[in-house]
């Protein structure tokens, strides 16, 4: 049996991990995430015993995505994940997927890929300073469109939700994704782990000055008083009349456009894994 992989293209800089638990050994990236602690091949990956999902995640740069984890470009993992039949569900907020639709409609057809494309806002000005190094919501929306004309199942990630920044755009976004043929959509709330909340407040008071005060006031509403709530269940979407508003919102507005709302990534067939090298037989 085959483990889906949700693989994480991202636009900016971050720490490249392949999470899960894998053996008593494993070690943990800078965020306290459990990860493989070493360097793999995609060969390797894919003949890994891993639990029912893991995540590898990926820095978005130049023509090609680089993997610190797991060395191979992007259409190369695609390529191995076609000849095994191994399901996998990608995440970004980058537009260059869609130079490997060929596989990715490949994939779909068997019912092995889901793609989730992350947009949290149409304001060009807010999208300057909230993701200044990837691409426009415009750009973003095409790649959507490319994608589900090639049968690929597409989702809408709005996230993060930024109280009295973008929260009044989840009807926008979401009658955007639609009509650019998303299928599905999810929403995360502003999550504020460690250090993050001082870097978050910090661009704020810089960039907003005028509604830091405000913004912060109905975070810690939506997090029981505090800057971040991060218990498993609310740290997605808060908690309090705030967040309860921002649910019905969401759900409305998915109701309205024609998008299903259960889980981020697509379910897909586990059950035609074929798994690299000789397999040993079985006893019955």
């Amino acid at each position: 049996m085959g483990w889906q992989i949700l693989a994480v293209f991202r636009g900016l800089a971050g720490w490249p991990v392949l999470s899960g638990e894998v053996s008593e050994g494993s070690q943990h990236d800078p965020d306290g995430r459990p990860g493989l602690g070493r360097e793999v091949t995609v060969h390797q990956l894919v003949g890994l015993e891993l639990p029912d999902q893991i995540v590898v995640e990926c820095i978005e740069a130049d023509l090609d995505l680089a993997f610190p984890v797991v060395s191979q470009g992007a259409g190369e993992l695609l390529e191995l994940f076609l000849a095994h039949s191994h399901p996998v569900s990608i995440i970004t907020k980058g537009t260059l997927i869609t130079r490997d639709l060929d596989l990715l409609a490949e994939l779909a057809k068997r019912n092995l890929c889901s793609v989730a494309i992350s947009l949290p806002t149409l304001k060009r000005d807010l999208k300057r300073v909230m993701e200044p190094r990837v691409p426009s919501a415009d750009s973003r929306l095409r790649a959507m469109e490319q994608l589900a004309a090639a049968h690929i199942p597409v989702s809408v990630l709005f996230a993060p939700v930024i109280p009295a920044l973008n929260d009044d755009e989840i009807e926008q976004v979401l009658e955007a994704a639609a009509s650019a043929g998303a299928r599905e959509a999810a929403y995360i709330f502003l999550r504020l782990p460690h250090e993050v909340k001082g870097i978050f407040s910090e661009w704020l008071q810089v960039h907003f000055p005028d509604r830091a005060a405000r913004v912060m006031g109905l975070v810690r509403e939506a997090s029981g008083g505090r800057d971040y709530d991060n218990r498993f269940g609310i740290r997605q979407t808060g908690r309090g009349p705030y967040a309860d508003m921002l649910g019905k919102r969401f759900r409305a507005a998915c109701r309205r456009y024609g998008l299903d709302t259960g889980r981020r990534e697509t379910a897909l067939d586990c059950s035609r894994f074929d798994p690299p090298g000789q397999q040993q037989l079985g006893l019955f």
